[in-house]
């Protein structure tokens, strides 16, 4: 009897890609039968509800799709409890993504589901993306080109002895979150000759050290960095990892770089805190809406730049998402350990 495989990728962990890999994984294994779809995302937002976050497509055409499949291998689909249910022969769930909150782990639970995820697949391009945003906004890189290229503006105060940015190697770069991206800023950074503090009370304080930076308590890091770069994950409940206290003890003129969870800061802080000159700007990633409201305060703001979530969207992420979901999927049914096991 042939393994049914459903395979739902989108625009950018495209379908083929996902087979391609699974494909690649089994070619020792006996007759597989395939389902595929492939949703629109990101031209179409991902959707929330009381019971996952961050999914797209509709559950019900979901469902439909995974009725038969031993196997389900997605990036962002709608995996609910409905879904689940729907799927009788269904014994695992390969998600090509870190943070599997598209998937209801209690429903794979309870129903003997397993479920894998995908850490550190986009750990390089998010971390590559802050290196690029910190150069970009502490050397006016981003300020001289909106003002030159939309409204025409020679700006000569950027030139101003007062106004300047500074180069890396005068910086103190705090990396808050010391996990697969923390990891890899601290070793892009330090041919720069930066600074380096680290704060992460799960990370090995001799693995920090040997990434040449600094272990110590946020509240240290915060008053001593010239720049503050976000990279934990929180658990789920959990209040802001920065908030307007955290951002209080920041030293005044310091630069905030978001590319975390939106549950690790408080927005309406760090809006305060840009609108009142203490921090002299952020870089803004992520956000708790997505895409950003027109009315956001962080679009009215001149020391802030946005970009719209695109932080680990390089094609190499896409690729090794799928790899490892593929390799996962493979571990299965060769009774092998799995890999990264959530369920």
């Amino acid at each position: 009897m042939a393994t049914v495989i459903a395979v739902i990728g989108d625009r950018f962990i495209r379908t083929k890609l996902l087979r391609a890999a699974v494909e690649n994984e089994l070619a020792t294994v006996g007759d597989v039968d395939w389902l595929t779809d492939e949703h629109v995302w990101p031209d179409t937002p991902m959707r929330h509800d009381d019971e996952v976050s961050e999914y797209t497509g509709d559950p019900s055409q979901v469902a439909e799709q995974v009725a038969t499949a031993d196997v389900a291998v997605v990036h962002m689909a709608a995996m609910h409890r409905r879904v689940l249910e729907s799927a009788a022969r269904l014994r695992c769930v390969a998600c090509a993504r870190a943070g599997a909150t598209n998937v209801n782990l209690a429903a794979a639970l309870e129903r003997d589901v397993v479920v894998t995820n995908a850490p550190g697949r986009n750990a390089r391009a998010v971390a590559e993306f802050t290196v690029g945003a910190l150069i970009a906004h502490s050397r006016g890189i981003t300020a001289g080109h909106r003002d030159l290229a939309e409204h025409g503006r020679w700006r000569p105060d950027l030139y101003h002895y007062e106004g300047v940015g500074r180069t890396l190697a005068n910086l103190t770069v705090g990396i808050v979150g010391f996990g697969h991206v923390g990891t890899l800023v601290a070793q892009l950074l330090k041919p720069f000759g930066c600074r380096l503090l680290a704060s992460d009370p799960w990370a090995d304080v001799t693995a920090i050290a040997g990434h040449g930076a600094e272990a110590m308590a946020l509240d240290q890091l915060l008053q001593r960095a010239d720049v503050v770069t976000v990279h934990a994950r929180l658990p789920s409940g959990s209040p802001p990892l920065i908030g307007a206290a955290e951002i209080a003890l920041m030293q005044r003129g310091a630069t905030l770089i978001q590319t975390a969870r939106p549950s690790s800061l408080d927005y309406d802080a760090l809006c305060d805190a840009l609108a009142e000159g203490r921090l002299a700007g952020a870089v803004v990633d992520v956000y708790p809406e997505e895409p950003l409201p027109a009315d956001s305060r962080l679009r009215t703001l001149p020391n802030v730049t946005l970009t719209p979530h695109i932080a680990g969207t390089a094609r190499e992420s896409a690729e090794e998402g799928a790899i490892i979901a593929a390799r996962c999927v493979g571990q299965f049914p060769r009774g092998e350990s799995i890999d990264y096991p959530m369920s």
